[in-house]
């Protein structure tokens, strides 16, 4: 059965500092301190996750959902950026043309600066192979508590989701 029963917080705290100069120049500085959690995500510093725009995820171990809460694959706990506009006066050309083409023009710069994505140590479990009733060979059950073999679900059981 699948369902929709993820979930995901976030928490932030944001300083801005802005400063108007003479001559046109302005610029600012911000800074971030946040923390993402969810109860799902692939773990490996990708961003997949259900609560992220880059795909789906699934449980880590589907059979206590409680235990599955980690940092989320999208946490960025810092980030600071750095941003300088100038804007220069009118200059008047002596043409219509001149004018136009010369002024209502602006310049910027940013410079930005983050903590990695979290990502989880993995190993490696093979599928287990069954022979159904009907004699056919599945290639089934693999991973951690038999919840498959995707990347996403074969991490370090005593270090948790997304710890690095």
């Amino acid at each position: 059965m699948n369902t929709s029963i993820a979930q995901s917080w976030y928490n932030a705290l944001l300083v801005e500092v802005q400063r108007r100069f003479a001559h046109g120049f302005s610029g600012g500085v911000t800074y971030t301190f946040a923390k993402a959690e969810s109860t799902t995500g692939t773990g490996d510093g990708g961003g997949s996750g259900a609560e992220g725009p880059f795909g789906g995820a699934n449980f880590q171990d589907q059979f206590n959902t409680g235990a599955n809460k980690g940092p989320s694959p999208l946490d960025r706990r810092h980030r600071a950026n750095v941003f300088a506009v100038y804007q220069p006066g009118h200059v008047e050309t002596g043409s219509a043309l001149g004018n136009a083409l010369v002024n209502g023009w602006g310049f910027s710069t940013i410079f930005t600066a983050e903590t990695g994505r979290p990502y989880s140590p993995g190993i490696s479990l093979g599928n287990l192979q069954f022979l159904n009733t009907d004699g056919a060979l599945y290639n089934g059950f693999g991973g951690l508590r038999g919840q498959g073999s995707s990347g996403d679900r074969n991490i370090v059981p005593t270090l948790g989701r997304d710890s690095i």
